[in-house]
């Protein structure tokens, strides 16, 4: 029987969950043992300082569910990074608007848990590990650079070739490829001013032509 399950287990292969799914159930789960640890304290212990004031004994004062809704949000918000669009979210999910307030300072305690961790969300993470091409808003570059700063021949190599954006034709640039074998080629302003914008690789430019 075991070795059944275990052949259709292996037939079924992964299940498609996403990021959202798993974040928000751990968070729900972590935020319902602490609201169920909550109620017990407020059950057993209502003549605390903290439960005296509004918690009577047999009354149903503490709601598990709200702290996992509160859970799954700060959990979430902790992964992705989300603020407003998690808490729009959470509100669209549950249709709750007394509960905007806990939500909100979820989302925003989690954010800043996280940033005091670490920079990155889930999603830029998986940017940098799959490699894609990724150009972060919150920093500033500058065009200050030389070409011949940043790519230097070696001695017995010839001048540095570079595509020049103010008077090249495609010609020159087919000229340029045709003569040599570099995988890509530095863009600054002019011959006279070498100032780097950018770079193109040679696979581009011949898709391009």
């Amino acid at each position: 029987m075991f070795k059944s399950v275990r052949k259709l287990c292996d037939k079924c292969g992964k299940v498609p969950s996403g990021l959202f799914i798993p974040s928000m159930a751990v968070g729900a789960i972590a935020g319902r043992l602490l609201g169920v640890a909550v109620e017990q304290l407020a059950f057993y212990h209502h003549d605390w300082a903290i439960f005296s004031g509004w918690c009577s004994q047999g009354a149903d004062c503490i709601t598990p569910g709200l702290y996992a809704m509160v859970g799954a949000a700060a959990c979430l918000g902790g992964v992705t990074r989300m603020t407003v669009s998690l808490v729009v979210i959470m509100f669209e999910l549950t249709g709750g608007l007394e509960y905007i307030v806990p939500l909100m300072a979820a989302a925003m305690t989690s954010k800043w848990v996280a940033d005091a961790i670490g920079r990155e969300g889930i999603y830029d993470a998986h940017i940098r590990l799959n490699g894609y091409p990724f150009l972060e808003a919150k920093e500033e570059f500058s065009h200050k650079t030389l070409a011949m700063d940043v790519m230097r021949p070696r001695r017995n190599d010839p001048p540095l070739t570079v595509i020049t954006q103010d008077s090249m034709t495609v010609e020159d640039v087919e000229t340029i490829i045709n003569e040599t074998t570099y995988s890509g080629y530095p863009v600054v302003v002019s011959r006279e001013s070498q100032r780097l914008v950018g770079f193109v690789l040679r696979r581009d430019l011949i898709i391009s032509i």
